[in-house]
């Protein structure tokens, strides 16, 4: 008999869990994971744009850490917001940190996009996130290191930290987007090198 093959849905594509045949562990979590799939198959799709700030203190840059009301998974999300109709993304994060964070950006650089799937409040959200450079020398606050708590559309006050790029990934809640490491790594390495004069 063949071992019992299960493939459970994730962010980035789909894994396939082998295990040996018979064992009540096995059975029950291929149960499990078959339930979550189907669940997933019944899920409400949103499809939206949206920009978000990396905003960096020395090694480390800002998230505001959300919780998903329904699951109460923890994400570490940068800050920022849904682009509305006729603004550019640009716009978009500008006028989000000015209403969340109260902060004013005068330096911005576009550092991308990145095309995701994540699920929150029981919905598919399939998103194409533009991200954007910036200092925390835009702000006291921020250049002094300070969490502001970020202020949402319906009141709701969500703390922020600042998470360290070298800091080990599977101790901290997972990010959204879940590549933004692995981008802002090589880019603050570049950074470091440029700062000491390495080539």
């Amino acid at each position: 008999m063949l071992p019992l093959l299960t493939r459970l849905a994730c962010g980035r594509g789909s894994i396939v869990l082998a295990a040996s045949e018979g064992s009540p562990h096995v059975l029950a979590s291929a149960r499990r994971n078959r339930r979550i799939i189907q669940a997933r198959a019944n899920m409400e799709v949103e499809t939206r744009q949206a920009a978000l700030c990396i905003i960096r203190h020395k090694d480390k840059f800002l998230v505001a850490e959300i919780t998903d009301p329904q699951t109460g998974v923890i994400l570490h999300r940068p800050p920022g917001g849904g682009v509305e109709e006729g603004e550019s993304p640009e716009q978009a994060v500008r006028r989000e940190l000015r209403e969340e964070l109260n902060v004013s950006l005068t330096n911005v650089q576009p550092f991308g996009m990145v095309d995701h799937i994540w699920f929150w409040k029981g919905r598919e959200v399939q998103e194409r996130a533009w991200l954007f450079l910036a200092n925390s020398s835009d702000d006291p606050r921020l250049s002094r290191g300070e969490t502001p708590e970020l202020l949402e559309a319906n009141g709701r006050r969500t703390r922020t930290l600042w998470r360290s790029i070298d800091g080990i990934a599977h101790t901290l809640p997972p990010l959204c987007p879940s590549t933004l490491l692995e981008l802002l790594g090589s880019t603050l390495l570049n950074d470091r090198s440029e700062e000491s004069g390495g080539v």
